[in-house]
């Protein structure tokens, strides 16, 4: 008797929406016929089992009820909904390492490696707000669906420091430091190619990323969300992509355009905008409240360029 194949969602959910985006251009489905098509759906996949992440069930919940609320029910809508209902098949895990001052989840793609890696570190409210915990899981996703080992690092803790300036640039210094020891740690593990070491940084984390691609270390590419830019950051020794939102108040794109980066604006979007669940709401920053909201198309987009710039210049 043929077994079912376990199928990791991450693997699958891009081909998914991808078809949904076609669909969607055609088909508008009713309001009434919502539950029926998720049904349908589901009797499509009932063949195989997909593997979701426990934390994201509360998430892809949310989605599904605010759906619910809406007068039609796209293509899109009824496929989110329906990642929501499937059975869990067994639950995907990331392995916990520990160093000097930070803790790193490191989630490995299917297959032998040693694997390309990529460290993605998050913004100045540190790992644990929910938006923010969700989008980091979204990113080490997308980047072991591309065959990248993703290793979501914090150096925070459960601080916030976006209203502190003193701390934004002490630790903007010394996390640089941190997260460099980090990559020494990790590219000793056997699993991990050493010569192939890439680097996210939001917001904050941006600004740290910016600070690591001006020196000496073992990254070879380097990927900042809307950084903070100013003068006096230093020669760029890495190859390097800033993506930002063109309305974003807070980091504006204009700053960076003396670095010697690549810089990507995305319309209509503001600070946080590749945090896909993240509301629109104002957050207090130095100098005063900022926008931020999430962008589902400016966040898949932004994506899927990474994806192609490190496959470009984490060459084996």
């Amino acid at each position: 008797m043929a077994s079912s194949k376990e199928i990791p969602v991450w693997q699958k959910a891009q081909e998914m929406l991808n078809l949904a985006d076609e669909i969607e251009q055609r088909i508008v489905l009713p309001h009434c016929f919502g539950i029926a098509s998720i049904a349908l759906i589901m009797s499509v996949f009932s063949g195989s089992k997909i593997s979701v992440f426990a934390a994201d069930f509360p998430i892809l919940l949310s989605q599904l009820f605010r759906l619910a609320s809406a007068t039609v029910w796209s293509a899109k809508a009824v496929l989110i909904a329906t990642l929501a209902l499937l059975p869990t098949g067994s639950l995907a895990s990331a392995e916990t390492i520990r160093g000097n001052g930070w803790t790193m989840s490191l989630s490995l793609p299917a297959g032998k490696g040693p694997f390309p890696v990529v460290i993605v570190m998050p913004g100045c409210s540190g790992n644990s707000p929910p938006a923010v915990a969700a989008g980091l899981r979204d990113h080490a996703r997308r980047l072991t669906s591309g065959g990248f080992a993703a290793g979501v690092i914090n150096v925070l803790g459960k601080r916030s420091i976006c209203a502190d300036a003193a701390a934004l640039w002490s630790m903007e210094i010394s996390a640089a430091r941190t997260v460099i020891a980090a990559a020494n740690h990790l590219v000793q593990d056997k699993r991990i190619d050493g010569d192939r070491v890439g680097f996210i940084g939001q917001s904050f984390g941006g600004s740290v990323a910016l600070r690591i691609a001006s020196r000496k270390s073992p990254f070879k590419a380097i990927v900042a969300y809307y950084p903070w830019c100013r003068n006096g950051m230093g020669r760029l020794r890495s190859p390097t992509l800033i993506m930002t939102g063109r309305d974003d108040t807070w980091t504006p794109a204009a700053r960076c355009a003396a670095l010697g980066a690549q810089i990507v604006t995305y319309p209509g979007a503001v600070h946080s905008f590749d945090l896909k669940t993240l509301r629109r709401q104002s957050v207090g920053g130095v100098g005063g409240q900022y926008p931020v909201a999430g962008n589902a198309a400016a966040a898949t987009s932004s994506q899927r360029r990474y994806l192609t710039f490190f496959g470009q210049t984490l060459r084996p």
